[in-house]
């Protein structure tokens, strides 16, 4: 019986190595097992899960054969205690070498670490000594770059102080001439002036020692129109000025230069000039005989003129004519109405009996005239403050070489 279920094993494991060798073959075997109640359970199971049984049977009978085969032979089994012992003395021996090998690894990781820092040691000496040299390079380099700048510097200032003693001796220089210019401007203006008012004490002495001239109209005319041909020939130097006073209904000058040609008449009246003057005027301008004449000025030396403003601008005959108070006092007024009067003949396609254009024309001359005095006291002024600069710069110079004990 016995033997026919081991039979029937064999060819159960053979058709399921077959089975699970060949795969692809679709073979079946039959086996037929005896009905006990021990094998019941075993038909209940499925096909995968019978294979799965006969195959661990198979595996425990075939290691309990082999257990068997060790109880029934001792000197396998003696074998195999030896191979134990001598297993277990080869895993002791193992055991200690590797111990050994750590106490050897720790050695060596203590040896590296020796090495290791010496190595360091030795490399921030070698990095030291090398950063020191490239050190005490770059010190003596900027030694050497501050010395240059040094030098440099000396040299800039002294070339400085070279260029500014050249520049105090070029302006002492230009000081001193203008200085001289001023000087000599200054004694012309001052010899000029002198004689200016010597001729006007000398006019005043006549004008006062004398009754007869001072109650005769005719003859302070005379005097006034001698004073003013006098600055006329001043004032305009290279003009023709021609004494008319003589001439009946030419006014007292003529003058002329190139194209320019005007006629003045001329009041030295302490009171304004009245209304009869002023008609007679208006009668020489209207004269044919004055048909030559482009333009005129009616001029009060010492006073105003009656109904007329200062600079009061008309025209008459069709020639324009201005009207000026107080000349004696300014004559530069003069020399800006013949600018002004010479600016309004040479505008061409004027219209003079346009009144519009005459009253634009007249509050024109109004204020160039403003302007003009405004003009000459911020000149007066600048020059009188350019003056005061001068002497005291020159001044400070005179403290400046009193200091340094040189003679200036």
């Amino acid at each position: 019986m016995n033997n026919s279920i081991l039979d029937n094993n064999d060819t159960l494991s053979e058709c399921s190595s077959e089975k699970s060798c060949e795969t692809n073959i679709e073979e079946m075997s039959e086996v037929y097992l005896p009905k006990s109640d021990k094998l019941l359970p075993f038909f209940s199971l499925s096909d995968q899960d019978k294979y799965k049984v006969i195959e661990l049977g198979l595996c425990f009978l075939h290691n309990g054969n082999k257990k068997n085969n060790l109880w029934d032979n001792r000197e396998w089994e003696k074998k195999l205690t030896e191979l134990e012992k001598q297993s277990k003395n080869n895993m002791k021996n193992l055991q200690e070498q590797i111990q050994k090998e750590k106490q050897n690894s720790v050695f060596l990781v203590e040896q590296f670490r020796d090495q290791k820092q010496l190595l360091t040691n030795e490399v921030r000496e070698n990095v030291e000594i090398k950063y020191n040299q490239q050190i005490t390079e770059l010190k003596t380099q900027n030694e050497e770059l501050s010395k240059q700048v040094n030098n440099q510097n000396d040299e800039y200032r002294s070339l400085h102080m070279t260029l500014s003693e050249k520049h105090d001796v070029r302006q002492r220089e230009i000081e001193e001439k203008y200085e001289t210019r001023l000087e000599r401007q200054r004694e012309i203006n001052e010899r000029k002036e002198a004689e200016m008012e010597a001729k006007v004490e000398k006019y005043k002495t006549q004008y006062e020692g004398t009754l007869i001239r001072t109650q005769n109209s005719t003859i302070k005319g005379q005097d006034g129109e001698e004073f003013t041909f006098h600055q006329l020939n001043r004032l305009f130097p290279k003009a023709d000025i021609t004494d008319c006073h003589k001439q009946t209904g030419r006014c007292d000058f003529i003058m002329c230069e190139g194209d320019f040609s005007m006629m003045l008449e001329i009041k030295n009246y302490k009171t304004n000039v009245n209304k009869a003057e002023i008609d007679k005027f208006y009668r020489d301008v209207d004269s044919e005989i004055n048909n030559d004449i482009q333009c005129a000025v009616l001029i009060s030396l010492k006073s105003g003129i009656c109904n007329k403003k200062d600079f009061d601008f008309e025209v008459r005959n069709g020639k324009p004519l201005l009207f000026l108070h107080n000349i004696s006092d300014n004559m530069i007024n003069i020399t800006l109405a013949v600018k002004f009067l010479d600016m309004v003949l040479h505008q061409k396609d004027i219209d003079f009996t346009n009144q519009e254009i005459v009253d634009c024309f007249r509050n024109l001359a109004s204020s160039i005239k403003r302007n003009f005095t405004k003009q000459r006291k911020q000149v007066e002024k600048y020059s009188a403050e350019q003056i005061s600069l001068i002497a005291e710069q020159e001044t400070n110079i005179h403290k400046l070489f009193g200091i340094l004990k040189q003679k200036y």
